[in-house]
């Protein structure tokens, strides 16, 4: 029994020595001093904080590194546009913002997310292979859960916000949209016109929450086929 003892003692020694030497190999990245392992593999996985590089660095995954918090550091930023980068987050709702905020603001292909309500840092080995390999591609993410981002290298659009003011009509306008209104009141329709005022189209009222939701689907797809031209340049 003894010597049964010893050898079991044994083997606890050295897993723990391989997994401090494992452990001993995490390294700081760039001036923002970021958590990572070995950053010269093709890939690149980003996690949330140093908990998490200790736990994939233990499980033998070495091509990670953290952002040290939830907003994305300039240094993951500009690694992102000569590496294929996987975003692997925690199950829950801080894990769903880390994704909305890196996928604008850095190059990102796939999306690897913990089980419900799980950490990355608390994953067994099996696990995080498991959740890799069950990552999806960036564009398929965001169409699941009907979420537009722009590219990230695109900077977002500008908008002028003026004041509401009145826009001043001449009386001969004044009476010409009288006149519309009147006519078209009890039609059940809604009028569509130009800047003279004159009626390019009109459409049933009850019709336009149909247009509305085509729209919105129309804008969807869109949004679909831009990120998915963009990660397949």
């Amino acid at each position: 029994m003894t010597e049964i003892q010893g050898s079991t003692d044994s083997r606890s020694i050295s897993n723990e020595i391989k997994e401090s030497a494992k452990i001993a190999n995490i390294q700081e990245y760039g001036d923002e001093k970021l958590p990572c392992g070995d950053l010269t593999d093709r890939e690149l996985i980003v996690v949330e904080g140093r908990a998490d590089v200790v736990n994939l660095l233990r499980n033998g995954v070495n091509n990670v590194i953290a952002m040290n918090g939830t907003k994305l550091p300039e240094g993951v930023r500009e690694l992102s546009k000569n590496k294929i980068v996987t975003l692997f987050v925690d199950g829950d709702r801080g894990g769903q913002l880390i994704i909305q905020n890196v996928t604008e603001n850095a190059r990102v292909q796939y999306i690897a997310i913990a089980p419900d309500g799980k950490e990355v840092e608390e994953l067994a080995g099996k696990e995080i292979l498991m959740n890799l390999r069950k990552r999806v591609p960036v564009e398929e993410y965001l169409s699941r859960n009907r979420i537009s981002r722009r590219p990230f290298n695109e900077e977002p659009v500008k908008k002028e916000i003026s004041e509401n003011k009145a826009v001043n009509l001449s009386e001969e306008n004044k009476l010409k949209l009288k006149k519309l209104s009147q006519d078209n009141e009890g039609s059940g329709k809604a009028l569509f016109l130009n800047s003279d005022l004159d009626v390019t189209d009109e459409v049933s009222v009850r019709s336009l929450g149909k247009l509305q939701r085509i729209l919105q689907q129309l804008i969807q797809r869109l949004n679909f086929l831009v990120y998915r031209n963009f990660y397949n340049f």
